[in-house]
């Protein structure tokens, strides 16, 4: 997994945006020699996985896409919420990210190490979601993709899961029952139930 700027321990970058993280993603394949890569992304991540797909079709052997979609709309309370100082917008969001049904001890496992960003990083992401729409271009990706939600996602239903795999034109799509927007913690058997096995099948 590769950290974008700004979070765990790198150094941001200054200015935010979807496809200043596609350039950096494209710049670390560079560095590594990597000629064609399969791309996971979740939430955000799955935004940039669409925006590095459809810069470089040509090396992307296939697409997993987490709890995301075409298009993004972030809510007005959280980007609130991360553009004030007094206020914990990690605890929030980790409020918000994990189905009622989801193991306590999982929800108290990841929930503190949920959001390893500032909250102005935060709030940079958020905007730059918010209004992320790619759907007239999804026709154009024609590698294997899978589309994988919560059925229990309040941050990005699974309408938007079921969304964008209907506009891939070689996507499926698996929504995890029970499972909010952190689904490979929550139902992390069923997480690998579904992209295990496609991983296998990317030539």
């Amino acid at each position: 997994m590769v950290p974008t700027p700004g979070h765990g321990q790198s150094d941001p970058w200054h200015g935010v945006s979807i496809d200043l993280y596609r350039d950096f993603i494209g710049t670390v394949c560079a560095t590594l020699a990597v000629e064609k890569a399969v791309i996971v992304g979740h939430s955000m991540g799955g935004a940039i996985a669409l925006r590095c797909a459809l810069a470089w079709p040509e090396r992307i052997a296939a697409l997993v896409l987490v709890c995301t979609g075409a298009r993004l709309r972030v809510a007005r309370a959280l980007l609130d919420a991360a553009r004030d100082p007094k206020l914990d917008a990690g605890a929030w969001l980790a409020a918000a990210a994990y189905s009622p049904s989801a193991p306590r001890e999982v929800v108290e496992r990841w929930r503190a190490v949920l959001v390893q960003a500032p909250n102005e990083v935060l709030h940079d992401d958020l905007a730059a979601c918010d209004g992320f729409d790619v759907r007239e271009h999804l026709p154009k990706l024609r590698m294997p993709a899978l589309v994988v939600g919560g059925s229990d996602d309040l941050l990005t239903p699974p309408k938007l899961s079921l969304e964008l795999a209907s506009g891939l034109p070689n996507a499926r799509a698996v929504v995890v029952p029970h499972a909010g927007h952190m689904v490979f913690h929550e139902r992390a058997d069923q997480f690998h139930a579904a992209v295990d096995p496609f991983l296998v099948e990317v030539p």
